[in-house]
């Protein structure tokens, strides 16, 4: 139980508003539902007049400006591929991949928006909350398979610059550490949740893993293989025959283009 005294903590605690909507959902029919998420709309709003804020627009936006600076990067290294006549390779091939898998994740986003991103749950009608968290569940795995295609990517890249047997052995380890994360991502996201449909759909009978367990997981693993990523290659560029000015420097350049 919440150990709030007032209206203006009960309409802060989001645990306690995500319990309303779903026992509205589990335990009333279709008007009552609709009556009571009104009834807690006006009490909370009188009170914190910011729940009605919508930065909806804001994340349009900056979708929209990620989308234009991720395509310009992938055709600036095409056009880099076609003008030095070097051959494509799989690593251009994943980056068009994981390009599309991006423009599909976008507009996951934008459809998420139309059903309340970037307003408060408190906000939405119990229909929108079920459309959009069907949304936020393919979002997630988009989001992971957008992501686990560009790593990849990366990675064919390096073997390209270092084409020697040992980094070999050290890329197909890696390949395969970012697959299985990949397929572990997916199968947490996608079974989260026992039956499936519960994920969305809090009507029916069903039970979840806890969400933050779930998420400090993803985040820890998830940092863990940037970083093991990211610092790959830096032996074999240490091992270059330059002044060590011009290897920090190059490291430095290298570092800044993977980021």
């Amino acid at each position: 139980l919440s150990g709030c005294t007032s209206i203006e903590c009960l309409c802060q605690d989001d645990d306690l508003l995500t319990d309303l909507v779903y026992d509205l959902l589990r335990r009333c029919e279709k008007p009552d539902q609709d009556r009571g998420i009104e009834i807690a709309q006006e009490l909370c709003v009188q009170v914190l007049p910011s729940l009605s804020d919508d930065r909806g627009s804001e994340i349009i936006a900056a979708v929209a400006v990620m989308t234009v600076v991720a395509t310009i990067a992938v055709v600036l290294r095409l056009l880099g591929r076609r003008i030095s006549a070097a051959k494509y390779g799989v690593d251009d091939f994943l980056i068009i991949v994981a390009l599309i898998l991006t423009y599909g994740l976008n507009i996951n986003i934008g459809i998420a928006v139309h059903y309340g991103f970037g307003k408060h749950q408190l906000m939405l009608s119990l229909d929108h909350i079920k459309k959009f968290l069907l949304n936020d569940w393919t979002v997630q795995i988009m989001f992971a398979s957008a992501i686990s295609v560009t790593r990849l990517s990366l990675l064919v890249f390096y073997h390209r610059l270092f084409p020697v047997r040992r980094f070999t052995i050290v890329a197909v380890i890696m390949g395969v550490i970012l697959i299985a994360w990949w397929i572990s991502f997916l199968f947490a996201i996608i079974f989260s949740c026992i039956p499936v449909a519960f994920f969305w759909d809090k009507s029916i009978i069903g039970s979840c893993v806890n969400e933050h367990t779930l998420s400090w997981g993803v985040t820890g693993s998830e940092l863990a293989v940037n970083i093991i990523l990211l610092v790959l290659p830096i032996p074999w560029l240490w091992d270059l025959r330059l002044a060590l000015t011009k290897k920090l420097a190059l490291i430095g350049v290298f570092l800044l283009g993977c980021l």
